[in-house]
């Protein structure tokens, strides 16, 4: 901020939490714009090494382009990490991301996602509102009301029994009605989104509204003069956020401290590694096109040699895939387009009898 060189002022917060005594994870952000992978072990436990990530193809698809062009000798080391950003694994209508994008990704991608941000050792940092929500009149507000894939919200200023009208503008962000600011007929509310900051008159001037909530997404206010009902909250996951987030056999290739997966051949994102430090070699076969693509690894490409045999185990089907001589498999695997097929593989030492 300021124009200061973020490789002078990280390292002034860095020593001030040092001499706390306490343990802090400190986590720089300056988007990669001056290399923190040279300078950034010195002085945090991780970085963010490009700009932000929002829940659809074409932001997924280039963090992981930036991330392969990371020097293999910058790659990470124990308590030092290149943050691709926050997942935003299952993302639908509950969680807008501050840039004002809502996630529109194919389970497919969000399992690709995944996939790339754990084999390139990123910390992986979930941006979902992890809540189920009922209020006492039974609705439900999946995630704290903000909204989920079936239940829509009228996304304009006057939505049936409900009109909401700007009294005085706080932000600089307009402030446009059915655009940026808008009411719900349901639980006499309203809601606000890019960055717009505003007090408002809800229905007629009977209920009054601050809605300040910094940050561009989606933001729910109720009125000042109304009682908040009661609200019961529990956690919640969508089936494909657990499948996802819950898989232990992708975390446990995340998990590992040696240095991040990157290709095997550089100018080439297809086929990524990560020698893992119990010898085996956790490999991505990854399809940014889009169309289906045929797939495999050589193992001289791991820097095995070319009869080396290795036990294959698929990370999302968690199955053996069995022993490979060479490469994997022998002749193709189709991967679908934008999909990834995560595989570990464990070198196999021939028993002679």
């Amino acid at each position: 901020p300021g124009g200061r060189n973020p490789a002078d002022t990280y390292p002034l917060m860095s020593k001030a939490m040092n001499k706390t005594g306490r343990n802090m994870h400190l986590n720089m952000c300056e988007w990669g714009l001056d290399k923190p992978w040279t300078w950034g072990p010195e002085v945090a436990q991780s970085w963010r090494m490009a700009g932000d990530h929002t829940g659809n193809w074409a932001s997924t698809k280039k963090v992981i382009q930036q991330s392969a062009k990371i020097p293999a000798e910058n790659t990470g080391k124990p308590y030092g990490w290149n943050d691709m950003d926050m997942l935003e694994t299952g993302n639908y209508e509950q969680a807008a991301h501050a840039n004002g994008k809502m996630s529109n990704m194919s389970p497919t991608e969000y399992r690709t996602e995944f996939s790339m941000w754990a084999i390139s050792a990123s910390p992986l940092v979930v941006t979902t509102p992890l809540m189920n929500c009922s209020a006492a009149d039974g609705k439900v507000f999946r995630n704290g009301g903000q909204g989920a894939r079936g239940l829509k919200h009228p996304s304009m200023a006057d939505a049936g029994g409900c009109h909401v009208v700007k009294s005085e503008q706080l932000s600089t962000s307009p402030c446009l009605p059915g655009v940026s600011y808008g009411c719900f007929d349901t639980n006499q509310s309203m809601w606000t989104s890019l960055g717009c900051r505003a007090y408002f008159v809800l229905d007629g001037g009977d209920r009054s509204i601050l809605c300040d909530n910094e940050g561009y997404g989606r933001h729910v206010c109720d009125p000042e003069d109304e009682p908040v009902p009661e609200v019961k909250c529990s956690a919640w996951m969508s089936d494909l956020q657990k499948e996802i987030l819950l898989n232990q056999e992708i975390i446990a290739i995340n998990q590992d401290v040696t240095p991040q997966g990157r290709p095997v051949k550089d100018g080439d994102l297809s086929v990524w590694a990560r020698h893992l430090s119990d010898g085996s070699v956790a490999v991505a076969l990854y399809n940014a096109d889009d169309k289906d693509q045929d797939m495999s690894v050589s193992f001289e490409s791991l820097g095995w040699d070319k009869t080396q045999q290795a036990a294959v185990r698929d990370l999302w089907q968690h199955k053996d895939m069995g022993v490979a001589t060479g490469r994997y498999p022998a002749k193709t695997v189709t991967v679908e387009a934008h999909g990834t097929v995560m595989l570990r593989l464990t070198k196999q030492t021939e028993v002679v009898v």
